[in-house]
């Protein structure tokens, strides 16, 4: 029984480029995202991101099951820690915080500074996992 990956690019324009430009190409793009934070410029490299994965071309439909557990598991890791981290955005230098509700039992503050880097962080994520999942074809 084979269990290994298919690799689904193999015919693109993408797959006949040398193995180590799209590893390195890979690897400076998570760079580049961890870095960010700010959504103007996250957004911008999730367009990149998609253009990426376009030019691999790999039909939704091969991997409709891995994106929806994917995206699941993309949006419960931010909720819990957008609910963990709460009102504590202040830390990475916003000064002025709008909050909207607060959770009751846990008495986090949800405002629109911690709704904008949860919205923030889940795009970086969805923006790796896109860059991620073109992998260079095995000989």
């Amino acid at each position: 029984m084979n269990v290994s990956p298919r690799f689904l690019g193999r015919g693109s324009w993408l797959a006949r480029r040398d193995p180590r430009i799209l590893v390195i190409a890979i690897v400076a793009f998570s760079v580049a995202m961890i870095q960010l934070w700010d959504i103007r410029l996250v957004i911008p490299m999730l367009a990149l991101a998609f253009g990426y994965y376009r030019l691999a071309g790999i039909r939704f439909a091969d991997v409709r099951r891995n994106w929806i557990a994917a995206i699941i598991l993309i949006t419960f890791i931010v909720t819990l820690n957008t609910i963990l981290t709460g009102d504590r955005v202040g830390d990475m230098g916003i000064t002025d915080i709008h909050p909207y509700f607060q959770i009751p039992i846990l008495g986090t503050t949800v405002s629109a500074e911690s709704l904008m880097y949860a919205a923030a962080q889940w795009m970086r994520m969805f923006a790796s996992l896109r860059t991620a999942k073109i992998r260079p074809a095995t000989a």
